[in-house]
């Protein structure tokens, strides 16, 4: 975080950015909020001063450098080229140089889910390597595709929001997402179901079985890419389920890395 903090920042105050009690991650927030001691607030706490950004913490108002984001909305501008809520609060602070935003709309280009089929590709060509982990095969669908064996995802939403697991879809949820495959073209991924580890889980005071994966941490600083001996284990709640997102009800583990 003291990284990312623009040049002439002393002694950086980074805060965590969320939607409040109402954002499904609220309680990682939180969690970080504590571990980093970087104060957690809302875009109601923040204000502009004399071309800074400010925060109400503590009853107090107190210069900002570095902005965690950890909100559900992703984008500076909408649609029609006007700020945002999101924008509005950072957009000139962080133009101007005062501020740095961490997670900050556009850079997560690899999100977009398409990117996941080239991988291996990208791996070879920029490391002169093979990649030891295989991505798992995706690709562009249309609606006249025959989706049986795949996991169908619009290639922009995150938090596991439109994912449909084909063979486990009812009639009117195929129904729905073929419509909508139509009516934007080109917007839609196919992946092959990776049939996910389980683990114990509690459920109700009981030991029940639940599929749950694996996703480690890379950091980039000014001293290059580090991977954290660190991981986060999401768990599917739902029995038989294969998506552990928590915007979708899933759930975490506490997870040990030896190295």
């Amino acid at each position: 975080m003291h990284d990312a903090a623009p040049a002439g920042a002393g002694d950086p105050r980074t805060v965590i950015l969320s939607e409040g009690p109402s954002a499904s991650g609220w309680w990682e927030h939180k969690r970080l909020s504590r571990e980093l001691c970087a104060p957690l607030v809302t875009l109601d706490d923040l204000e502009h001063r004399d071309g800074r950004l400010v925060a109400w913490i503590d009853g107090r108002v107190r210069a900002v450098d570095v902005v965690y984001l950890r909100t559900e909305g992703d984008r500076f501008t909408g649609p029609d080229g006007s700020p945002t809520a999101i924008g509005e609060a950072l957009l000139e602070p962080s133009a101007a140089g005062t501020v740095a935003v961490v997670n900050a709309p556009g850079v997560g280009v690899a999100d977009d889910k398409l990117v996941h089929g080239h991988v291996d590709e990208l791996v070879s060509f920029y490391l002169g390597q093979v990649a030891l982990l295989p991505s798992v095969p995706s690709r562009l669908v249309s609606a006249d595709d025959d989706m049986d064996g795949l996991v169908v995802k619009p290639r922009g939403e995150m938090g596991g929001e439109g994912v449909v697991i084909w063979a486990d879809a009812d009639e009117e949820t195929r129904a729905r997402t073929l419509k909508a495959i139509e009516a934007e073209p080109g917007a839609w991924i196919g992946q092959e179901v990776v049939q996910l580890s389980v683990h114990p889980t509690v459920i109700d005071g009981a030991l029940e079985p639940r599929h749950v994966d694996l996703r480690p941490y890379a950091l980039l600083s000014g001293d290059g890419v580090r991977v954290l001996p660190a991981a986060i284990s999401r768990v599917a709640l739902v029995r038989g389920s294969l998506v552990v997102n928590s915007g979708q009800g899933g759930g975490a583990k506490d997870t040990w890395v030896r190295e």
